[in-house]
């Protein structure tokens, strides 16, 4: 994959555009060494997870302001998040991935937060990867 314009939630672009160039993909017709052939063969994806970046604004500590979360951030939001939080689920909203980063841990709530919102929102995007 190469990346024309890096403008923040690369790891979830990257996860969803392998998805859509794999959906439609046929293993060609080849010839064994042994001079048997093997039709083609369209790939068939068993688990189809997506992703999203959140940006933590606020709630990372006693005191600080209330908590925001920015769905699939831009590059200039990552930099002014408190921290980051990239999730991935599968088919049934099962965590397939997890990771975040932040100056101070973040706490389990806005984690919490960050799945919560992200089991919500995933059977729409893969709907619309799916779909093309």
């Amino acid at each position: 994959m190469t990346c024309l314009l890096a403008d923040g939630g690369l790891r979830a672009a990257a996860l969803h555009a392998t998805l859509a160039a794999l959906r439609g993909l046929v293993l060609p017709r080849a010839r064994l060494p042994d001079g048997g052939v093997v039709e083609p063969i369209p790939l068939r994806l068993t688990r189809v997870p997506v992703a999203c970046t959140y940006g933590v604004v606020g709630g990372t500590a006693p005191g600080s302001p209330k908590l925001q979360l920015l769905a699939d951030t831009s590059a200039i939001e990552e930099y002014i998040a408190d921290g980051i939080v990239t999730i991935a689920v599968d088919e049934g909203n099962n965590i397939v991935h997890l990771q975040y980063g932040c100056p101070t841990p973040l706490s389990p709530s806005v984690l919490v937060a960050c799945v919560r919102q992200w089991q919500q929102k995933a059977p729409a995007v893969r709907a619309a990867i799916l779909q093309q």
